[in-house]
């Protein structure tokens, strides 16, 4: 990965807590368990992001916030418990049926409950049904030819141990890093011959086009379709003028993605995508990117921005510690092979 490049990993299901790779063989039933492996990458990550909500909203303290992800990390645990024999008894439909309503019962009742005793019954049942419908996942994505891979809050103690119990490998550490956008950000100073603006209509296959050449040297790169990748790409919250792209010579060279709030934190904005092309790598158009995006942000009344970055990535954890962010989050990236 270049210096100048990061993706979030919390910031859709390809991206965020749970992504899925697979190689030659796609096992029967794997669409529906990739997108079930997206939809328990939001929900969990966005429980912890609910975490400034509750705290704001109901009082919390952070001991009584950090519950939630205690209560979670049981239902994950009983799930991995119990699923299986509940699954041989009911028939596999019936449990799987009863997760999904589980999580979905859960979510508004986390979202508008003003009870702090319903927000933890909550997480309970979140937990209870993501920890079901991975265990399904895992069975039917864990066929020849493809791996799994989740990631998990590295203080989420009990759901690590609960991946762990799944025959799950530790690989590396990734950062959330974020920056305060209360004081003066410097004005970007632009390499010569480079032209930003906002991203206009018509450009997306250009921009698409960047996105999987600036990333097809991560190590964890899979190549999407345009269409899928527009899916992704355009989900709310979007905003255009938040997408930044740098041309020189009438040509796309460099891309940012930043979204205007994240995990329903309409103070932070997040910067989902950095790709730069190879020849304007190293010139200085990563950080002037960055402080562009930056003032756009604070003159939108954002009090923070924030980003993820693999841990290994060091020449760009240095770049954006140069742009005033820091670490403030740690993920555990774990894999499994396929059997």
């Amino acid at each position: 990965m270049s210096p100048e490049q990061s993706r979030s990993r919390c910031d859709h299901g390809r991206d965020a807590g749970l992504s899925t790779l697979t190689e030659d063989l796609e096992p029967e039933g794997a669409w529906p368990s990739y997108i079930a492996l997206a939809a328990i990458g939001y929900v969990i990550y966005g429980l912890g992001a609910a975490g400034p909500y509750l705290r704001t909203q109901l009082g919390l303290s952070d001991a009584e916030v950090g519950l939630h992800s205690t209560a979670l990390a049981i239902g994950l645990v009983v799930a991995g418990t119990v699923a299986a024999g509940l699954g041989r008894r009911f028939g596999e439909p019936a449990v799987r049926g009863s997760a999904i309503a589980a999580t979905g019962l859960a979510l508004p009742i986390l979202a508008a409950t003003p009870s702090l005793p319903a927000t933890l019954a909550a997480s309970l049942l979140i937990g209870l049904g993501a920890g079901t419908l991975l265990g399904h996942v895992n069975a039917t994505l864990g066929a020849p030819g493809g791996r799994l891979q989740i990631s998990v809050p590295e203080r989420a103690v009990l759901l690590r141990k609960q991946i762990e119990s799944r025959d799950f490998a530790f690989q590396r550490f990734s950062f959330g890093m974020y920056a305060p956008l209360d004081g003066d950000v410097p004005a970007p100073r632009w390499p010569d011959g480079i032209e930003p603006r906002s991203f206009r209509p018509g450009e997306e296959q250009a921009v698409y086009d960047v996105h999987e050449e600036t990333f097809s040297e991560h190590p964890d790169h899979t190549r999407i379709t345009f269409e899928d990748w527009r899916h992704w790409a355009f989900a709310e919250p979007f905003d255009p003028e938040l997408w930044t792209v740098a041309l020189a010579e009438d040509e796309l060279q460099r891309i940012v993605f930043c979204r205007p709030e994240w995990g329903g934190d309409s103070e932070v904005g997040w910067i989902s995508v950095i790709g730069v092309r190879r020849p304007w790598r190293g010139r200085g158009l990563g950080l002037a990117l960055l402080q562009h995006t930056f003032r756009q942000l604070r003159d939108r009344s954002k009090k923070r921005v924030g980003l993820g970055v693999d841990a290994e990535n060091a020449n760009g954890v240095r770049l954006y510690e140069r742009a005033g962010m820091h670490v403030e989050q740690r993920r555990l990236l774990y894999e499994k092979q396929a059997r």
